[in-house]
């Protein structure tokens, strides 16, 4: 699956704000070296979308998890309204 939108980091975890209905993704697995110094960007993720086990999911904000396969920084920063990336963001 192709998620698009917003790079967040909780402690040592990338979070992925995005979907057709925004979500929160936390990516569980993949190489991640290229997301580093990205956070506020808006960003393309390929992987394969999984669900927390509840213990994972206790009191986190996001139940959906991702094995990252490929990512790509669109570029904008989305942490400021009107300047995230202007793109399709849907795929």
């Amino acid at each position: 699956m192709t998620i698009i939108g917003c790079l967040s980091k909780t402690a040592n975890t990338y979070v992925i704000t995005g979907g057709t209905q925004p979500q929160e993704f936390r990516i569980t697995s993949g190489n991640t070296s290229m997301l580093q110094g990205e956070v506020g960007q808006s960003v393309e993720v390929v992987g394969m979308i999984g669900t927390a086990s509840p213990r994972e999911a206790s009191g986190q904000p996001y139940n959906e998890t991702i094995a990252l396969q490929k990512a790509k920084v669109l570029g904008g920063d989305c942490s400021i309204p009107g300047q995230e990336w202007k793109g399709d963001h849907l795929k």
